[in-house]
């Protein structure tokens, strides 16, 4: 019976190792001016072991939520994942074993300012460096996740990102960004 408990712990912890420093989410305030809005569309290429998936992803950010969600084809939902200030709701699975929130994690770590990104990380074992086409997260020195710009950091870069931990790459392509400036 203590076997089987201490097994039970070994699995706990094995699955307790980190899926992301961003687990509280960055506040949508970090890509945003006050009282500004973003209503982004791209075209994302998925690849795992071998798979390929291909969708619309559609990203809105508001001062106080972030909303994601991926067409198929034939514009049909494939997942969906909000985040508020206090939680990511409603996340369905984009693919067996990664589910939706994994990609609002990734967006955030492609597209949010280096210094509040590294604001959420900075007492923990991870890090994260950027040169002007390049982010690296490192957990203790230990490649996590490589991002490569085509240009700059911007919402309206082409990027791709090597998930090294989970073995997965995206491509997102930008189609539309449009920033919406409230005038009060």
């Amino acid at each position: 019976m203590r076997f089987c408990a201490l097994i039970l712990l070994f699995i706990v912890m094995g699955c307790a190792s980190p899926m992301s420093p961003l687990r509280s989410h960055v506040l949508p305030s970090a890509v945003l001016g006050h009282g500004s809005e973003v209503f982004a569309a791209y075209h994302v290429t998925f690849y795992r072991q071998g798979n390929t998936h291909k969708f619309l992803m559609h990203l809105e950010v508001f001062p106080d939520h972030v909303s994601l969600v991926g067409l198929g084809a034939l514009g049909e939902v494939l997942f969906e994942c909000r985040y508020d200030k206090s939680q990511a709701e409603k996340c369905d699975t984009l693919v067996e074993g990664i589910p939706a929130v994994m990609l609002l994690q990734d967006i955030e770590l492609i597209y949010w300012p280096l210094d509040e990104l590294n604001s959420k990380i900075k007492h923990s074992s991870f890090s994260l460096t950027e040169t002007a086409q390049r982010r690296v997260l490192l957990y203790r020195q230990r490649i996590l996740s490589e991002i490569t710009y085509e240009k700059e950091r911007s919402l309206l870069s082409r990027v791709t990102l090597d998930n090294k931990k989970y073995n997965y790459q995206l491509h997102i392509e930008p189609l539309h960004v449009k920033r919406e400036v409230d005038h009060e």
